[in-house]
């Protein structure tokens, strides 16, 4: 009995750690300044405007959305939509979102 509550203790830790219980979607506006790659998420770096000394980090999982986003890193402006995970293993430096990973974005 130990042996399956063990079992299911962790398989529900990896489904949450793995970041799939998601509760939400938001978007923000603002210039990517760097798509860095990770061993689990890969990161994006954002900022509200180009003069801004504070950055947000975003975790990306597709391959196709994190080329595209590195080909607009610069003074381009971007709108970007992402999904809020419960808890991921995407690690960022204090201060800056973990918990949310990108799904979509577009320039404006």
């Amino acid at each position: 009995m130990k042996t399956k509550i063990t079992i299911m203790v962790l398989m529900i830790l990896s489904v949450i750690t793995t970041g799939c219980v998601t509760y939400g979607i938001g978007e923000t506006v603002g210039y990517i300044y760097a798509v860095d790659d990770g061993i689990m998420w890969d990161k994006v770096w954002f900022k509200s405007s180009l003069e801004s000394s504070q950055s947000d980090c975003y975790l990306i999982e597709d391959a196709a959305i994190k080329a595209q986003l590195r080909n607009v890193s610069g003074d381009k402006k971007v709108r970007l939509h992402f999904k809020r995970h419960l808890i991921t293993l995407g690690f960022c430096p204090e201060g800056t979102t973990t918990e949310d990973e990108i799904i979509s974005f577009e320039v404006i």
